[in-house]
Parts: structure tokens; C-alpha cells; sequence
């Protein structure tokens, strides 16, 4: 089950309490019981939302691999393998961190991309370079050993808020 809760009502910040939390497939729930769910209950996704855009902020994270939520967000952001020309479904697919755990990447949404077992391989071991492009919402850039570029675009789009002034990232 996923309930979604504006982060603001969370925190119960002033004005917050007009805003109501979400249970996919039932309706709006009291913010109370939304507070003791995504503080505790397992079993259940947590995704809070930006209180005025709906974007996702988080799904919790402190450790190496990826809790079951933030898996399944990114296989449903996704919904294939984000290798160039891969249809492999996303749910067969295994999750990466686009920079290595070990080179100070980190447990989140802006660097995990689901890939099939074969372009996995092929990412670590076939001297391509993969990274995920910031403020893309997703999209994944490959660049080949002989130095062709290949963007990926993910079915859903995160959506990116950039402060005013500031311009979108080039395509590449």
C-alpha cells in the first residue's frame, strides 16, 4: 500500500492542517494516521510529496541497497531496463547505483536506474560510462568506449523544480 502525505502536514507546520494524506486506492485519510504509517508501519510505501507541487522528496533511505519502496519507485519511474534500446521490464531488472556506493554515491532516487543483468555487466565491465543526468527527472546518459553519447529517457518523468533564473540542463 502507498500513502502519500504533503510533507508540510507531516511536520505540522502552520497551515498544514487543511491539507489531507492519500491511501492509493481508498481516498484521504486523517493526518494522524498518516503520521503513525510513515513512521511505522511496514508493509507500506512512504512517499512525501512537496506540500504545493506534489513532487516526490523522499521515500526514506540510510543504508546500501535500496528499501523495497524506493526500489519499486524506481522501477516505476522506469518501467524498462534504461539501457539505449532495452525493453527488458523494469521488474526483471536489477537496481544500480549510477555513481558506485564506493566512490561516495548515494541510496536515492537521483542515483538509481533499474538495468538487466546483461547491460549491468556491460556497465561495469565493458568500459561504458552511465550516469544519470541531474535535473533530468530520470533520464540516463551512456557514453560508449569510443565516445558516442546515448540519452535514455524514463517512461515517468520526476518532475525537477529549479530555482527561478535557473535553465534546464542541455539534452547531453
Amino acid at each position: 500500500m502507498v500513502v502519500t502525505v504533503p510533507a508540510l502536514a507531516l511536520l505540522d507546520v502552520d497551515g498544514a492542517g487543511d491539507r489531507f494524506a492519500t491511501v492509493e486506492g481508498i481516498g484521504p485519510i486523517p493526518l494522524s494516521r498518516a503520521r503513525e504509517l510513515c513512521g511505522s508501519a511496514e508493509g507500506w510505501m512512504r512517499v512525501l510529496t512537496h506540500p504545493e507541487t506534489g513532487m516526490v522528496l523522499s521515500v526514506g533511505r540510510r543504508r546500501y541497497r535500496p528499501p523495497p519502496e524506493l526500489r519499486r519507485l524506481v522501477k516505476w519511474r522506469a518501467e524498462t531496463c534504461m539501457a539505449p534500446g532495452c525493453n527488458i521490464p523494469a521488474s526483471r531488472c536489477e537496481i544500480d547505483h549510477n555513481l558506485a556506493w564506493e566512490r561516495g554515491g548515494i541510496t536515492a532516487l537521483t542515483n538509481l536506474t533499474p538495468f538487466c543483468k546483461g547491460h549491468h555487466i556491460v556497465k561495469h565491465h565493458g568500459r561504458w560510462c552511465v550516469e544519470q543526468i541531474e535535473g533530468s527527472g530520470g533520464a540516463v546518459l551512456w557514453t560508449s568506449p569510443t565516445g558516442r553519447r546515448y540519452r535514455v529517457e524514463p517512461e515517468r518523468r520526476v518532475p525537477v523544480f529549479l530555482p527561478a533564473g535557473v535553465e534546464e540542463p542541455a539534452p547531453f
